[in-house]
């Protein structure tokens, strides 16, 4: 499987065959087809969700996966070229942050809540599960030491409205009622 996968993201022909796979795009995508670099990061996920669910991957593979992609690509440049602080972030516990976010992308991939989602709410899902760990970062304590900074989801949480704002999401109580929605099983 990685022989395969690494031959896909090294042959640039392929993966501008990936980014062309899409859907109609929401307003929100047309806005940012001139700069496609997050688009292609979201079809490599995508792309790499798919293999998972075709072949028998287990976790090391996947973990492995993550993070050859994210070395190869550059993926850590670009993502931060667009999201402040997503270095920081992905670097936190050499990777493990980095890993746990695409982790829960491909997740929700796979969720029927995805699944059943508009396509503006699917690009929305993506954009917010890419930033549901912005803020994390270890935090000085008492003695020198350092531990995980359990504020991270508050300040993920104002970091992700911001820049969810500055690309064209609208502030809105859709967003809320849509994820309580989906807690209280539809009701």
């Amino acid at each position: 499987m990685f022989i395969y996968l690494n031959a896909i993201l090294i042959n640039r022909g392929i993966l501008l065959n990936l980014i062309n796979m899409s859907d109609n795009k929401t307003e929100i995508e047309l806005k940012l087809a001139l700069d496609s670099k997050i688009t292609v990061i979201f079809k490599l996920i995508n792309y790499i969700a798919r293999k998972i669910e075709e072949e028998n991957v287990n976790d090391a593979e996947i973990n492995d996966l993550i993070i050859d992609l994210a070395q190869q690509w550059d993926i850590i440049d670009i993502i931060e070229s667009k999201i402040p602080g997503w270095k920081k972030m992905s670097s936190f516990k050499q990777g493990a942050t980095l890993i746990h976010v695409f982790r829960v992308f491909i997740a929700l991939l796979n969720s029927p809540e995805y699944q059943n989602a508009t396509l503006k709410q699917k690009f929305m899902l993506k954009w917010i599960i890419l930033l549901h760990d912005l803020g994390k970062e270890l935090v000085e304590i008492t003695g020198g030491k350092t531990q995980r900074d359990d504020l991270h989801p508050f300040k993920s949480t104002a970091m992700a409205a911001r820049i969810l704002y500055s690309i064209g999401f609208p502030i809105t109580e859709n967003y809320h009622n849509i994820i309580k929605k989906w807690n209280s099983g539809g009701r």
